[in-house]
Formats: C-alpha cells, structure tokens, sequence
C-alpha cells in the first residue's frame, strides 16, 4: 500500500506445498483477533464469489463456493463473514449432502456446526448471503462522484470479511474466481481478465478468469461509469479508468507507468506476475493507493493530473507512489506475509525496491540524494519513550496499521544499511533467492534473513533481528585513543531528558576518514558495547557513517565535528552532507550539540551549491527558529536570513524555468516563504504580493509550484480577501494532491 504475461493457475496441490507459517514468532497464542483459523484441520483450497451488486441500492447479495480440504477429524470450524444475513448454507462431501448449523461469533467470525463430524478428504460449503454496502472506504463500499454512483472496494487488512464469507487472514493464499451482475451499461472491474460477458433482464453478467493463488485482502472490485485511457508499452494489457468526465487526466500516468514497469521485471529477472495491469481513480481513497494486483487502486488526486498545470512535485510524487505500488507486485502480491506481525516484509521491502527503480528510470530525480534524510522523521519518533519494535505479536486488528512509519521508512533505511554493509550485488541475489523460493506462497521475516545470510556469508540476520525486533536506534560515538585507534561505542539514542533502558544493535558502522594518502572506507561490525579499530595515526577526520545509509546517529570529538562542518566538508559527498546536517539536528535534540554551534554548522553549509542540501539548510532553520530566535533577535535573524539565503533565491530565480531541475522546484518555495517571512526581504515580498494579486484574478496565470507559498506571504499583511484566497487555494491544492 502507501500503498503480467498469462501464469498457469496453481492446482490445489501447490498451495497445500506452498510455504506456511512456521516460525515460533508467527505461531504465538492470537485467539483474540485470528479465531485459530490457522490451527483448524480445515482449509479453502478455492473460491468463486458471485455478488449481484447495484451502486445505486443499499445492499448487495452474494454467493460463494468454497472448495475445503479436511485433514483430520472435524466437528465444527470458524470462517469470516461480517454482519452477514445468510440464506442457502450446506455442505457437499464424499458422503453426500450435509446440513450445517451457522453461528455469529466475534471479529467477524462465523462458526459453521455440520450435522456430522467432518472426515479426512474434500468438500464444497455453498453459501448465500445479503449485506448492506460499506458507506466509507473500506469493505465494499458505494459512493458518489458528481451525479454518479460507484461502488469500490478496500479489504486491506481486513475487510474481505465485510464484503464475502471467506477465510480473511493472508496465510490463506488460494485462486479466486469472481463473478459480478451489475447494471447493464456500468464498467465491471476486477483483478483478472473478463472472461465472458453476457446481458439479461437488464444486468451485465461478467465472468472473469481465475487469480493465481492470492490472500483475501488483495482482491479488488470496482463497478460504475468510468472513463478507459489506454496504457500502452506494458508487457500486459492495461488502462487508467477514472470517473466519469476525467478520463484525460490520467495521461501522465500512462506515459510513465511502463518504463517502471519495464525496469522492475529486469530487477527481478522475471514478469510481471499477473495477466493486466489496470489503474482505477478512486475518489476520496484514504489509503492514497493500493496494491490489488491487476487492479491498483488509487486516490484520484495522486492518480489524475492536468498536464498542462502539474507541478513538478506532484509529477514526482506520481512516479515514486507507482513505483512504489508495481514493487509491491513481487514484494506482497507474489511473496505475502504470512502473518501481520511481518507487514514490514511487504513494506520495507517494497519501499527500499521504489528509490532502486526511481533512481534507474529517473535519475533527474536524485533520490540517490534526497533520500539521505527521508528516515528523519522515523528516526525522531524512534528515539522516544512511546516508539515500538517494527516486528511485534499483532493480536488485534487494530494493531496492524499502528506506526506505518516503522515499516515504510525504518525497516527501508535499515534494509539500505544491510545493502551498503554486504554489497549490491550480494542483496540482490539474496532477494531474488527470496522470492523464488516464496512465489505464490507466504513468508517469514526469517526466510529473507537466511536468504541474505545465504548469500552473503555474512550474519545479517544478527543485524536485521536488532534492529526489526527491538524499538529504538543507537548513537555510535567516536573516541580517538593513543596509537592511532579509534573506539567506537554504541548507546540507545534519545532526546534530551528522556531515559530509556539500555540496548545493544549489531551495527556495520561504516566509517569514511581522511589519512596523508587520501580518504578511505573502512567498516565495522560493532556488536557489542564498544569495539577499537586501526585506522592509522594520521587520520584527519572520520565520518561515522559513510554514504549516509547507517540507521543511528553518531557523534565525533568537537573539533572533528567542525572540520567536517568548514572547508573538510566538500571532501563529503552531497548525500553525506544532507546527512551530517541532518545527524546535527539530531544531536541538538538530544543536547549533545549547542544551539549557538548548530547554527555555526547551517552557516557553515549556507554556501553549498547543491540544491538538495540547501533544502535541507532550509528546512533545519525552520525547525530551530522558534527555539532560539527570540523577539529581540528577529531583526537581527531576519538580516542573517537575507545575508545567507538570499544569494541562493537569487541563483535559482523565484519563478519555475521549462526543463529545470526538479530538486530547483523543492528548493524555490521554501526559500521563498523563509525569505518573505523571516526574512522580510522586500523584493520577496513584492513579489508575493503581485503573484496573489494574479492568482486572484486568474488562477491560471501563475506558476503553480509557488503560487501556495506566494499566498501564504501575501496573507500575512493582506486583508480578508487575501486570507480568504490562501485558505481557498489551500484547500484546492489538498483536494488536487498538490506539495509545497
């Protein structure tokens, strides 16, 4: 979430083969929430859903046949179906007909009482059902769209319960056929391919063909009048199906969703898994988007973009949310978790796979670069008294979608740290080692740990279960020692004033020094309290953290800090000075570092010619400005603001230039709203002013990767009116999908 060529569908005998939860991690008591669907002799082996489904009513009704392998002797069993009115229930076995007792328990649950006790072998359970539509974003659900009705879906985590009976947990991986009668004239979506296609009494029957095996909360289904744009130079057949009216929005998307695919399958030295590839605008999606594979969902404002007035931030923010969806084709749809306490392996993963693609199919995009402090946040939140482990018991539903920072961005740094310690091209044998043992099947977060150790002959599970298991992240310091030595000592990282019980990482720190014969790298495996290295007597300075990957902070002695802070720092590469700006704010938080030699830092960086690191000056005087610039001062700020930034404004211009860098885009209206407002800087704000006298005119006539900022200057001393555009044009901008 933010969320192929034909494959033979799998018989019953290669799921009953395909990897099952196993570990003792994924095997702890869950009966609260799970209902031990896992540990019951009984499981589907396949379904066919039929849903009779109008968005124009309230309700729906349903059918569905379950294919059931029982393993030993069963006398009653559970299975999900939420707030369900049930007609027709029975059974099918080898001994003929069986009548079944229906029950409404907890969760969602459905206990089903045969009239006998079930054998060893197969059976068929035909269940008929009625249920009222979701009327918010999540089962299946109705809304509408200008005049018209729509009906979608959303099961992620679960809510496949509330839509059909089935077994609603992803361990539960099998091939669904699904059939919907809708009015006649609606487009009929689903995963799969239509397979046939008929009309009666005014209802569309469509019949489409059979998912390879896939869990519950992957199925999608989107039914009303939508608008088809083509997605050519797919491996697959695809389309963008937007609401009605919309249908040319969806043009940006077309264009760069197949080179990303294109790029994915060469990663992955396979297909695209799946028979199409279809997008589907959903209007107010909570999600933002939505993996079903076959069948995307996504927010219609992330999805749909006017080509003449996106801004570069919203055509980035395009390409790296579907990058991020397709990842999730191999990392999620093909290899799916087998319990929820493993989310991350759908996650991390596929977060780490979107900058890999990103960086090789738009490298105009420098996240190579810009991803140096995107961890920020997580890392903040990481070091606080509330943070949890990434891997934990999920036992109730709720638990599930908690912290998504730690699985989006912690367990992606960390992935990328593991990466840089073991080499490219190690991951990657160990990942595509991964997902071809796991295709079509689950998995356990040490399934990828071994494959890694595997394939690097390094302990990388060490590494991953210290990081995955336990909340929080170190802080290496540095310490220079007689005889050239360094001692490096790990402690947990927290903010100022906050005391948290001791813990120990198995970190590859990597270490980037400069000796009389040049700068080198060196890494160390600290996995203990402290570990000493050589790296000779004549060292100048050392980067704890070489390429900026490292998932901790870290700390040097005060005059090493400052030679990579004056001239030593353009020995650093631009993502390691993102970096070691970005490890300074961190240390200024936790009170290892003064807010006076913070700032020497910024200044220090004010001058770097890179936009990206100028982004990240920017934003940092932002967090600190509260802080430390108090009344009396701000006259004094406001000239040091002018004085070091507005070289740079002048340098980039304060209007977007055709074929630009977009890392320019990000960096023109943060310098803009710092200068105008605590700068004060008059040419800024001339500028301001003119630009929302024009946007009140003509919204059309002024640059929309500014106009936001312009109008958040100029409502400052404004009137009502100017207020009244900002908010306005605020609330436009969310509605569109527009940053910044």
């Amino acid at each position: 979430m933010r969320r192929g060529s034909v494959i033979p569908l799998l018989c019953i005998v290669a799921f009953a083969c395909a990897p099952q939860p196993s570990q003792d991690f994924v095997d702890r008591d869950r009966n609260v929430f799970r209902g031990d669907l896992a540990n019951q002799p009984i499981r589907p082996v396949r379904q066919s859903i039929e849903l009779r489904i109008d968005p124009a009513q309230e309700e729906f009704t349903g059918a569905v046949m379950i294919d059931l392998e029982v393993e030993q002797d069963v006398e009653s069993f559970t299975f999900h179906g939420d707030q369900m009115d049930f007609g027709r229930h029975e059974m099918e076995g080898p001994g003929g007909p069986i009548s079944i007792d229906l029950t409404a328990l907890d969760n969602g649950l459905v206990r089903a009482t045969p009239d006998r006790p079930l054998e060893p072998g197969r059976y068929l359970m035909a269940l008929d059902f009625s249920r009222p539509f979701e009327t918010t974003a999540s089962g299946l659900y109705r809304m509408s769209a200008g005049e018209d009705a729509y009906l979608f879906t959303q099961f992620e985590p679960t809510d496949a319960r509330r839509a059909f009976p089935c077994w609603d947990e992803p361990s539960f991986k099998i091939p669904f056929r699904v059939t919907l009668r809708v009015p006649e004239g609606l487009t009929a979506l689903s995963n799969t391919p239509v397979d046939s296609r008929n009309t009666s009494d005014g209802w569309d029957i469509i019949e489409f063909a059979e998912t390879p095996p896939l869990p519950s909360y992957l199925l999608a289904i989107a039914v009303g009048p939508f608008d088809r744009l083509p997605m050519d130079g797919l491996s697959v057949p695809g389309a963008i199906y937007a609401p009605r009216g919309q249908g040319s929005l969806g043009a940006i998307a077309a264009e760069i969703t197949p080179p990303i695919l294109a790029a994915l399958e060469q990663w992955f030295e396979r297909p695209y898994p799946f028979a199409k590839l279809d997008f589907v605008a959903v209007p107010e999606f909570w999600p933002g988007a939505m993996e079903n594979p076959g069948l995307v969902t996504w927010a219609d404002n992330l999805l749909l973009l006017d080509p003449e007035r996106a801004s570069a931030l919203q055509r980035r923010q395009l390409i790296t949310v579907t990058a991020h969806e397709l990842a999730h084709m191999w990392f999620g749809d093909l290899v799916t978790l087998a319990w929820w306490d493993d989310l991350w392996l759908n996650e991390s993963l596929t977060t780490w796979m979107t900058d890999v693609v990103v960086q090789r199919v738009h490298p105009e995009l420098r996240v190579d670069v810009t991803s140096a402090s995107a961890a920020d946040g997580v890392m903040s939140a990481d070091a606080r008294p509330s943070t949890r482990a990434i891997r934990q018991e999920v036992v109730e539903a709720t638990d599930i979608m908690q912290d998504l920072m730690l699985p989006f961005q912690k367990g992606q740094r960390v992935l990328a740290m593991v990466e840089r310690w073991i080499g490219e091209e190690a991951f990657r044998s160990g990942v595509l080692d991964y997902v071809a043992r796991h295709a079509w099947g689950n998995a356990v977060g040490e399934d990828l740990w071994q494959a890694l150790d595997a394939a690097s002959g390094e302990q990388v599970s060490s590494v991953l279960a210290s990081f995955l298991e336990q909340p929080g992240l170190p802080l290496i310091r540095v310490e220079p020692e007689p005889g050239g030595r360094l001692r490096l000592r790990q402690q947990r990282f927290t903010t100022f004033g906050v005391e948290l019980e001791p813990q120990l990482w198995v970190v590859p720190v990597g270490l980037k020094y400069e000796t009389a014969e040049g700068i080198r790298e060196h890494t160390v495996v600290l996995d203990g309290p402290t570990a000493s290295v050589n790296l000779g007597d004549d060292v100048e300075w050392v980067l704890p953290d070489a390429d900026s990957w490292g998932y901790y902070r870290w700390s040097v002695p005060d005059e090493m800090m400052r030679r990579l802070a004056g001239d030593d720092h353009q020995a650093l590469a631009e993502r390691e000075r993102i970096g070691f700006l970005s490890n300074a704010y961190a240390l200024l938080t936790a009170g290892a570092l003064g807010g006076g030699d913070y700032l020497a830092l910024l200044a220090d960086y004010a001058e770097d010619p890179e936009p990206e690191v100028m982004t990240n000056v920017v934003d940092s005087l932002g967090r600190v400005r509260t802080a430390f610039v108090a009344d009396d001062l701000r006259q004094d700020y406001a000239a040091w603001v002018r004085t070091s930034l507005g070289p740079v404004l002048d340098r980039v211009g304060m209007t977007g230039q055709a074929g630009e860098e977009p890392a320019i885009a990000v960096l023109r209206p943060r310098l803009i709203r710092i200068l105008g407002l605590d700068g004060r800087d008059p040419e800024v704000r001339r500028f301001c002013d003119q630009t929302a006298r024009s946007f009140m005119r003509d919204p059309e006539s002024v640059d929309p990767g500014v106009v936001g900022v312009a109008l958040q200057v100029a409502a400052r001393d404004g009137d009502r009116s100017r207020v009244d555009a900002c908010l306005l044009y605020t609330s436009d901008a969310a509605d569109e999908g527009v940053n910044g």
